[in-house]
């Protein structure tokens, strides 16, 4: 099985290449998405036009083929 097709493997993985991550987290129901497996990513960023942001990723595993697929990307700014 491919490390990232393993879902515990997604939060170590990042925050090895984003030291900003605050965490993850699994669940399996989303407000406005189908049922399925999905990892909930969020981590501080920064832009030219945006100084302090939290970023969040969502990937979820595709049954078909085990493999996981970017579902969901979303931009807020962070509160002052």
């Amino acid at each position: 099985m491919a490390r990232a097709s393993r879902p515990w493997c997604w939060s170590g993985y990042l925050c090895g290449m984003r030291p900003s991550v605050h965490g993850g987290a699994f669940c399996c129901k989303l407000e406005g998405l189908p049922k399925g497996d999905y990892v909930v990513i969020q981590y501080s960023t920064s832009f030219a036009n945006l100084p302090s942001a939290i970023e969040t990723v969502v990937p979820m595993l595709d049954k078909k083929d085990g493999k996981w697929r970017v579902s969901g990307y979303f931009i807020k700014k962070t509160p002052q």
